[in-house]
């Protein structure tokens, strides 16, 4: 939504896109593992409990840790849902002129 490129027809090729908007893109891949990385906290809590503890098996802290980070990330998709809708509406025309532009 925030970075729309033109699609020729019957192809998943980009028509012609706009230096700006590739970047964009790139940048917008690159921050996918920043968002992701803190639904990896759990397991490497319960990595470093196991490496601390030798000899003894430890609680299933990642299936706790987890079940206790759902609600959190319940709220935040229901905040980014909203969000994106919004942003939607609000770009609507422009995404539509530059999806729907011919070459």
């Amino acid at each position: 939504m925030l970075a729309p490129m033109a699609m020729s027809s019957g192809t998943m090729q980009p028509n012609r896109p706009r230096g700006v908007t590739v970047v964009e893109q790139i940048v917008f891949a690159l921050l996918v593992p920043v968002a992701v990385a803190p639904t990896t906290i759990p397991l490497a809590i319960e990595m470093l409990v196991g490496l601390l503890r030798e000899g003894g098996g430890s609680p299933p802290i990642y299936l706790i840790l987890t079940i206790l980070e759902l609600p959190a990330v319940w709220w935040i998709y229901r905040k980014a849902l909203t969000f994106q809708g919004s942003l939607l509406g609000l770009r609507e025309r422009q995404i539509l002129e530059v999806v729907t532009k011919t070459a």
